[in-house]
Order: C-alpha cells, then sequence, then structure tokens
C-alpha cells in the first residue's frame, strides 16, 4: 500500500496557534544519515495533514534525500567548514537574518542546534530525544525507562515536536518551554499517538533515476557467466542436449563454457540471467560493532547463492572494503546517495545491520532483512512496515552505548547468536510474504 494511502484520523488538522498564520519552518538535522533519512516521513506527514513546508539545514551529503519532496522548498548545506568554531557562530548570525521570518524546528537538540536557536530571530522548538531517560536505560542496562523510550519510536519523536509539552522529558530548553507552552495548551495536535506506519521514511525518485537504475542493473547482470551452471546449459543446447534450467544447482555444473554459441542462444541466457530479482547486502556500519564480521557475512552470501540460485542475483552495496573474491556482483562505493536508493528500489531484498542504508531501503519500499546487535528497539530505530523483519538476540549486557560505538566486552558478540538458518528462514518468508 503507498505510504500516502495509510488512512489517519480525521482530526489530525489541529496546528499550533503560531503556525496557523506561518505555515512554513526550516528544519535543522545534521547527521547522521539514518536520522535525517527518518525526517522524510515526518515532513510528509506535516505537509499532508497541516499544508506545512520546509527549508532544510543539513551537511551537503544528506541534502539529496530531499530531492522532489513535496515538503522540502529549499535546502542549505552547512559545509565543514561552516561548522568549525568561529565560523559557525557568523553562520548562525547569517542564518538567524537570512531566515529571521520562519520559525525554527530544531531536530537535532546538540550543541550546535542550540547555539543557532540561541541567535534566532523566530520562534524556536526543540525535540524532545529523551535525554534523561536514554541515559537512565543505558547506565540501568534497561532497568529503567524501557516503557518510556518504547512508546514512541525516533520518527513519532520528530512528530512530537508540534504536540503538547507535557509529552516531554527535558528535551526542550527552559526559555523555549516556557515561551511555547501557552501557545501550544489548547491548540496542540489532537493526535498526539501518530502511528508508527504513518511516518515511514521516503525518498521521491524520478523516473529517470528509477530507468536509469534499471539500465545499470541491466548491464550489470547481464553477462554474467561466472555461475558454471549457466554455461552448462547453454553448452547442452548447443548441442541440442534441451536440459531442464532448473534441474542442477551450480556445484554441479562444469567449468568452460562451449566457444560455439549461437547468438540466438546467447540471447536466451542472458534474458534468463536478467529475469532474476536481485538480493542486496550491505555488510558495513559506521562502527564495526552494528554489524557481522565480513567473513560472516560472505558465509552468508554463499548460502544465498545456493539456496536462491534460480531466482535471485547478489549486490554487494555500500561504502567500505570488500574481499576481492565475493559471491556475486558489487557496487560498493560506485553510487551516489540517491543511485544507491534508486538501485535498492529494483532490489527484492536487503539483508544488513542497524545502519542508514537499512532506512534507505524501507523509504523505497524494499523488503527488508535487518540484523540488530549491541543497539536495542528503546534507542528508537527499528524500521517499521509490513515488509520488514529484524533479528535480534537481546542479553542482558545490552545496550552497550548509545550509538553502538563501544567494542564488545563478553567472550562472544550478541551477532555471533543469529545463525544463518534463522536469517535464512526469514529470508524465504520475506520473499514469500509469509507473516511471522
Amino acid at each position: 500500500m503507498p505510504i500516502s494511502d495509510i488512512e489517519h484520523p480525521e482530526n489530525t488538522k489541529e496546528i499550533p496557534a503560531f503556525m496557523q498564520q506561518c505555515k512554513e519552518a526550516v528544519i535543522f538535522r545534521l547527521s547522521a544519515m539514518g536520522d535525517v533519512v527518518l525526517l522524510t516521513g515526518v515532513l510528509r506527514y506535516w505537509h499532508e495533514h497541516f499544508g506545512m513546508r520546509f527549508i532544510v539545514l543539513s551537511r551537503p551529503a544528506f541534502l539529496d534525500l530531499f530531492e522532489n519532496h513535496p515538503a522540502v522548498m529549499e535546502v542549505y548545506s552547512l559545509k565543514k567548514e561552516d561548522l568549525q568554531g568561529r565560523a559557525y557562530k557568523e553562520k548562525c548570525k547569517e542564518l538567524a537574518v537570512k531566515y529571521k521570518d520562519y520559525p525554527l524546528f530544531d531536530m537535532h537538540a546538540s550543541t550546535r542546534s542550540r547555539l543557532l536557536a540561541s541567535f534566532w530571530k523566530n520562534k524556536v522548538l526543540r525535540y524532545n530525544k529523551f535525554p534523561i531517560s536514554r541515559r537512565l536505560f543505558l547506565w540501568t542496562k534497561g532497568r529503567f525507562a524501557s516503557k518510556k523510550l518504547l512508546d514512541k519510536n525516533v520518527c513519532q519523536r520528530y512528530a512530537s515536536l508540534l504536540s503538547s509539552p507535557s509529552s516531554f522529558d527535558g528535551g526542550l530548553g527552559f526559555s523555549a518551554f516556557s515561551q511555547f507552552s501557552g501557545l501550544l495548551k489548547g491548540s496542540r495536535i489532537a493526535h498526539e499517538d501518530i502511528s508508527r506506519e504513518a511516518l515511514i521514511p521516503q525518498v521521491y525518485l524520478s523516473e529517470s533515476e528509477i530507468g536509469n537504475a534499471k539500465s545499470r542493473l541491466n548491464h550489470l547482470f547481464q553477462g554474467d557467466f561466472e555461475s558454471s551452471f549457466v554455461a552448462e546449459q547453454v553448452t547442452k543446447q548447443s548441442t541440442n542436449s534441451s536440459p531442464n534450467l532448473s534441474s542442477k544447482s551450480p556445484s554441479d555444473s562444469p567449468t568452460h563454457v562451449s566457444p560455439k554459441l549461437s547468438a540466438e542462444l546467447l540471447t536466451d541466457v542472458v534474458a534468463i540471467a536478467s529475469a532474476k530479482k536481485i538480493i542486496a547486502i550491505h555488510p558495513f556500519a559506521t562502527h564495526l560493532s552494528k554489524t557481522l564480521p565480513i567473513q560472516k557475512w560472505q558465509s552468508l552470501a554463499d548460502n544465498i547463492a545456493k539456496t536462491f540460485w534460480e531466482t535471485h542475483n547478489i549486490l554487494w552495496i555500500g561504502i567500505g572494503e570488500l574481499p576481492l573474491v565475493h559471491q556475486g556482483k558489487s557496487l560498493v562505493g560506485q553510487t551516489t546517495l540517491r543511485e544507491l536508493c534508486a538501485l535498492l528500489h529494483h532490489c527484492d531484498m536487503l539483508i544488513t545491520g542497524d545502519s542508514g542504508p537499512m532506512h534507505l531501503a524501507n523509504a523505497v519500499q524494499c523488503k527488508l532483512l535487518a540484523l540488530f546487535g549491541p543497539t536495542c528497539e528503546e534507542w528508537g530505530f527499528y524500521p517499521v512496515g509490513k515488509n520488514v523483519k529484524i533479528i535480534h538476540k537481546k542479553f542482558p549486557c545490552q545496550p552497550c552505548s548509545l550509538h553502538g560505538a563501544k567494542s564488545c566486552a563478553q567472550n562472544e558478540s550478541c551477532f555471533a547468536h543469529i545463525r544463518h538458518e534463522e536469517i535464512m528462514e526469514n529470508m524465504k518468508g520475506l520473499l514469500e510474504n509469509k507473516s511471522f
């Protein structure tokens, strides 16, 4: 079901009083990729329900995510040099003057965003990232604040920016709280508990981007005779043996291709190879502790190739170091952010750890199998949707840190307890549209 078709309560048209005069605002969120991607669904929701439009301030690497977004009327790039020391202070003053007619929505709640807010010449609202609850949960290893954190994921916390201050636990600065408590009282959004499904992120791809990605994938896989099984079938067809193309697995095939292949037979086999769907693998993460070891990804890819050789090709994506010898094809380090989104649009599934591309896949409605380790559901980043499956082995030592940056202190990491058989079972279920 398209995201725009999800039903919403009809009483969600209310908006804070000050926004009724100005339905445009400046959005500030610098990083990380996943956090920025999650904003796309929230901005869409506010646009569809309240007619709001936005100017987005972010790092250059992430601004492409808002291209073609119906709620975004302008983007402003904050380069690395803009964010350093005195230069950033001057940039804050410049932005405050440039956008003096717009309220500021601080969706980062960081030191930098607070400095910008201190110069802002219009109203400022700051989203509540539950700083106290998150640290209580971390320090007590989940004994405190779990219920509060599970109540809203990150998208819902973003959307709560236009809700009553009573739902905040310290995320709003005192001056901002005092300034807006009166404005929001009695004119708050009537529907605070916006469903998670209503806020699923969305990247808006153009027809040309989708078409170019399709052509690229066709070109990448069309001459793929590395599967000697295909070579065997062509050889047999060229000698009129008429084999059944689904009779053998790749391990049964020879290593050489007959040189006497007609153009017609080659065309037929290329069509067979191109007709296969694609399983994408993203084995990287900002922190190594948030993904499987690369050797385990390689072993998983071997299992996938053996199990789905009739129906699927394998594509490796992302930014990182991939071993020279691997199953399938690789576009690692060869795509822009939007090119990656367009490729994922054509993939039947993405398998990844807790990463930015996990949210990108969800934003282009690609089936998603997400493997979680040291990070936890309470942080609010679990992807949502009927085509999403999460495998997460939970242990008393979790969470290790707020962002998964710490190395595992145990003899075995939580990822070591995720079995290949369990991954394959969940893959099959997703590909067959089974409910879990």
